[in-house]
């Protein structure tokens, strides 16, 4: 036998075992793969809130929330929620939030780690430009809000306040 033909019967006895696998144990193939899975949304949802620095109310929703209790966010005296929006988030499938002063607020599922945490990019555009500026990536509880500082707005600043899955039930 010549060396091309000793070459292509190498190729299909290496061949052969794979094909004989693949009819062996069907759920080996390629339709049980993790990437023909239908993809699950993760609920979750944003708070817009008008934190002010001047003594006034307190939402109720918001009263005992206690990342708004502590530095940097128990300097402002009052939290009135401006918008409340749900959201399903698909891994790697922006969501948009229409923020007050003619702003945008992207959020991003990056990834589900193997902690449960949720690994998300929050950004916000500027005005009149079509560019989104990473504000951060954060490693999210489930079910946990985390919060972050916006602009300046009717004499207050904006607080976005973000919650990505549903806090586990413990039994």
């Amino acid at each position: 036998m010549g060396p091309m033909i000793r070459a292509k019967l190498a190729k299909q006895v290496a061949v052969a075992p794979v094909i004989a696998a693949l009819l062996a144990f069907p759920q080996l193939s390629f339709a049980e793969s993790p990437a023909a899975q239908p993809v699950r949304a993760t609920p979750g949802e944003v708070l817009v809130i008008l934190a002010g620095d001047e003594a006034g109310p307190i939402d109720p929703d918001l009263s005992s929330v206690k990342a708004l209790q502590v530095k940097p966010f128990n300097g402002y005296k009052s939290f009135k929620i401006l918008s409340r929006s749900g959201l399903s988030l698909v891994p790697n499938q922006a969501e948009e939030i229409a923020l007050p002063a003619a702003r945008k607020l992207r959020i991003t599922l990056l990834e589900r780690r193997k902690d449960g945490r949720f690994k998300v990019q929050v950004s916000i555009n500027r005005p009149n430009k079509t560019d989104y500026l990473p504000l951060l990536e954060v490693a999210a509880q489930p079910g946990e809000r985390f919060f972050v500082a916006g602009q300046k707005y009717q004499g207050g600043t904006i607080l976005i306040g973000v919650r990505v899955g549903e806090r586990p039930t413990h039994k």
